[in-house]
């Protein structure tokens, strides 16, 4: 097997290349394995884990966009009922004027 793999074995016969030719292969074998296990479990190139991922993402900015509305909507609800007692105490100001005169 190793003659058809590396025919340098062939040629020369030695043994002291067959050892060489050996850890070629498991250096072969070992880094296509280390590259096909980076390709199937990057999580940069799996869609559903960056699915996921963005989904978490997309929830967090929802729950401090819902905050934030509330606390909006807080203040808009005492400036509205400043505004309406300011209404309040200057209708009631022209009325007595009107009574007054």
């Amino acid at each position: 097997m190793l003659v058809r793999l590396f025919p340098v074995v062939k040629k020369h016969r030695s043994l002291s290349l067959v050892p060489v030719a050996m850890v070629i292969c498991l250096l072969c074998t070992t880094c296509c394995t280390k590259n096909l296990t980076y390709i199937i479990f990057n999580p940069h190139r799996n869609p559903a884990k960056q699915r996921l991922r963005d989904g978490v993402i997309r929830d967090i900015e929802r729950q401090n966009r819902k905050k934030e509305n509330i606390r909006l909507l807080g203040e808009q609800i005492i400036l509205t009922e400043q505004l309406e007692a300011e209404r309040e105490k200057t209708l009631a100001k022209d009325l007595k004027k009107h009574d007054l005169k």
